[in-house]
């Protein structure tokens, strides 16, 4: 199972190909999305302000952007060979600053 907690949204996306929207308030499943395969990874833009899209990466090598607002996929990112263990939801590595003085 993958979790990933946005405002009061906790998506789960799990091995019997479903993703589930639920409401950490009323603790129930309010949106459900029935995967083609296992789901590996789930993610949400925490920037987005425009738009409600859960990016999943699955067992058959896509990648779908599932939008809340309408439950429906709003667009399949093709062309992984392999199943997608991706970066989806993990942050980039911190840059280090320097303190060293030049000159």
């Amino acid at each position: 199972m993958v979790l990933f907690f946005r405002g009061i949204h906790l998506f789960s996306g799990t091995y019997d190909h479903h993703i589930n929207v639920w409401d950490t308030n009323t603790t129930q499943v309010v949106m459900d999305f029935k995967m083609p395969g296992k789901v590996y990874r789930t993610a949400m833009s925490s920037l987005a302000t425009s738009h409600m899209l859960i990016a999943a990466a699955t067992e058959d090598v896509q990648v779908r952007l599932c939008d809340m607002a309408t439950g429906a996929f709003a667009h399949t990112l093709s062309g992984h060979r392999d199943q997608s263990h991706s970066q989806l939801g993990r942050r980039p590595p911190l840059l280090k600053r320097s303190t060293t003085k030049v000159g």
